[in-house]
């Protein structure tokens, strides 16, 4: 069973969700002298008490006679501030632990760590096993695209595979995103062939779907009124760092990508001011892992924006971009 959260549930309204779509058959006997079996279904909401408690919720999945995966998905969505819907999750883990029973809950969301999704999870540590997924590599990222034109039967520049890769920072969602609206503008004209053009035909089409939120904190944080301020470069130089597997690059990275922008050198105290902003008054954009001086954008989707972005407005070469994509392949 998979169910997704909102910003409106609590834990019992995601338990409604996961009841309501498990169905369980039970064999009655028809009044009657010669009484006969019948199979009558009822969804599993209607035999559970309405207040969902974490022994509840595990009595409940027992009556099943089969193995049970519940897989709750977006729970990063959940009001932050509910500290106690997390606590009834690990409360629920530990009591499907404790009583062995033959449920698999598997909890997903985005964060660094489990502590993040799961509050007090270090009581049930031993019951849980924690999956980090990393960002793809640029050969897996390249491979959904040739693959997809493969089974399409259509052709490609010898460079764009490369080009999605890196425009894509990792994420499959987005290469999957800007893949459907550049082949879609190749097969509408007609063509045999994937180009670069009709890469930037589509890179418009997502600009202009983009995310509110992320355009309207681009401009909070690169807007001002003073001409030749670095906030604008820098924010475009932090989104073409490589990062490491939890997203963070470093300023020393952003000093090198500066440089490459704007064809002058630039010290890491010439632009600290503009990364501390990004983190509290211009944003925040970024989050910082204070000790070692990392940075990291805080919503994935904002570094693809920002680089489209830039190569739209001709801040940015795509030339520049294809050997950094070889490169970093």
């Amino acid at each position: 069973m998979r169910v997704n959260c909102d910003a409106s549930d609590d834990f019992q309204s995601i338990w409604t969700k996961v009841f309501a779509n498990i169905s369980i058959t039970i064999e009655k006997k028809t009044p009657g002298f010669v009484p006969q079996s019948q199979s009558v279904v009822y969804p599993l909401s209607e035999l559970a008490s309405t207040a969902y408690s974490p022994d509840v919720i595990r009595l409940t999945l027992s009556r099943l006679a089969v193995p049970v995966v519940v897989i709750i998905d977006e729970l990063d969505r959940l009001p932050r501030r509910r500290s106690d819907i997390s606590r009834l999750f690990a409360d629920t883990v530990k009591s499907l632990s404790d009583h062995s029973s033959p449920v698999t809950l598997v909890l997903v969301g985005v964060a660094d760590s489990v502590s993040d999704l799961l509050a007090e999870h270090h009581s049930v540590e031993r019951a849980l096993v924690q999956i980090h997924m990393p960002r793809m590599r640029h050969a897996e990222l390249q491979e959904i695209i040739t693959k997809g034109a493969t089974v399409l039967g259509i052709g490609l520049d010898d460079d764009l595979p490369e080009v999605f890769a890196q425009l894509s920072m990792g994420f499959p969602y987005f290469t999957h995103l800007l893949a459907h609206h550049t082949f879609s503008e190749a097969i509408q004209n007609g063509s045999d062939k994937v180009t670069l053009a009709h890469l930037g035909a589509a890179m418009v089409i997502e600009l202009n779907n983009a995310e509110h939120s992320v355009v309207q904190l681009y401009h909070r944080a690169t807007d001002t009124t003073r001409p030749g301020t670095l906030f604008e470069p820098v924010l475009l130089a932090c989104a073409l760092c490589d990062v490491d597997d939890m997203g963070f690059f470093t300023a020393r990275a952003v000093r090198d990508k500066l440089t490459a922008v704007t064809r002058r050198k630039y010290d890491i105290s010439s632009f600290s001011r503009h990364l501390n902003a990004f983190c509290h008054s211009r944003g925040p954009i970024l989050g910082q892992n204070g000790v070692r001086r990392k940075f990291r954008f805080l919503n994935p989707l904002m570094q693809p924006y920002i680089i489209l972005r830039a190569l739209s407005y001709n801040l940015l070469d795509l030339n520049g971009l294809i050997s950094n994509a070889k490169e970093s392949s």
